[in-house]
């Protein structure tokens, strides 16, 4: 019995679908006990293959996620008439594709994260990480964010707007929803970042999502 208790105990030590995390990553795993679990997956964690997200447990033992503007459909994100798209600093000498608003009229950006990730029985929030670079323009009509949860997650929204005067290197994080998980969570969530009217915009520049405890 005192062996099946330690079994369950190591067991409960582990990240959250820390294995299925790691395969989705394409990370190699050793799970055999908690004191093998690699050091990597601690802050500032690991990067899948293409450098489109990352994963890290914080101290508290909590998964944690940022999906990069490569992870993202941006309206006309492949048209360089439009978009420009800039290596920055991630973390851990590591360096993603940020998206850079050149010209545009109609501008959309959406993503979809498996909620089943996150750890139960924790606040968590969604935040879009911009930057507002000079010059910038078109900026006077409202910019509209959403979360679209499964149906078993009830979410906090919150009313955000674009922080025009953070320029040059200082990244902002826009909080635009929040939410507590639940044991057995699953489902996808999908959000969104839009201003389909409005006037010719210039200045954004995206380097992705994050999804990480309160």
């Amino acid at each position: 019995m005192a062996t099946d208790a330690k079994a369950q105990e190591e067991k409960r030590s582990f990240p959250h679908k820390y294995e299925d995390i790691l395969k989705d990553f394409g990370a190699s795993n050793d799970s055999s006990s908690p004191a093998k679990v690699p050091s990597k997956v601690k802050y500032p964690g690991i990067f899948d293959q293409p450098k489109k997200k990352r994963y890290w447990v914080d101290r508290e033992g909590n998964n944690c996620f940022v999906l990069y503007a490569r992870a993202l459909t941006i309206t006309f994100g492949e048209d360089d008439r439009y978009w420009r798209w800039n290596p920055v600093y991630a973390a851990s000498s590591v360096y993603v594709d940020a998206a850079e608003l050149l010209d545009v009229l109609s501008l959309e950006v959406k993503g979809d994260f498996e909620t089943a990730y996150l750890t139960p029985g924790t606040v968590y929030e969604v935040s879009y990480i911009i930057m507002m670079k000079d010059p910038k323009y078109g900026w006077e009509d409202k910019v509209e964010f959403s979360v679209t949860p499964p149906q078993n997650l009830q979410i906090v929204p919150r009313n955000s707007t674009l922080d025009l005067r953070t320029k040059g290197r200082w990244w902002s994080y826009v909080r635009v929803a929040e939410f507590t998980t639940s044991p057995g969570q699953s489902g996808r969530m999908y959000f969104m970042l839009r201003q389909t009217v409005g006037k010719w915009k210039k200045g954004l520049v995206i380097k992705g999502v994050d999804i990480t405890p309160k």
